[in-house]
């Protein structure tokens, strides 16, 4: 496969088990930029290091980092134990946000009007783990979620 040290973005796909328009989404966010592009074709190419490097973005994700939790590690060339000590903050984060989502289900089990959640936020907010400066235990699809509970 491939010509030498490069390789096609349809190559890559085969290679790594990730789809043409996921590359093209990395070159976009410029968390992976093909090495190189034929000005003719637009065609877009990768070396064997970016390879390797794709196959760590692909097991980073599958940790559970976001795209741009791993381009602050590739920005920073953390090494393995670095990564290691990321993913537990992480996992320490997932943690307290199974907390707060038990609370919430203690606190408002049926979940029914807009007095509901907003007497859950006020229990939340007082629980030891909240901190406005940090980033939010919920995720944007469970805030949703409570929403869609109760608007509809």
């Amino acid at each position: 496969m491939g010509g030498g040290e490069n390789y096609s973005i349809g190559e890559i796909s085969k290679i790594i088990k990730i789809t043409p328009d996921t590359l093209r989404h990395y070159d976009a966010i410029r968390l992976m930029r093909p090495g190189f592009v034929n000005p003719e074709t637009r065609y877009r190419y990768y070396t064997e290091e970016q390879v390797v490097e794709l196959m760590r973005i692909v097991e980073l994700k599958s940790c559970g980092l976001s795209l741009g939790e791993i381009k602050a590690v590739i920005k920073a060339g953390a090494d393995d134990n670095t990564v290691k000590s990321i993913l537990n903050k992480k996992r320490a984060k997932q943690k307290n946000g199974a907390k707060a989502i038990v609370a919430y289900r203690e606190c408002c089990p049926d979940l029914t009007t807009m007095d509901s959640v907003m007497k859950w936020l006020s229990v939340y907010k007082q629980t030891a783990d909240y901190d406005e400066r940090s980033e939010p235990l919920l995720s944007q699809n469970e805030i949703d979620d409570m929403i869609k509970q109760v608007t509809s």
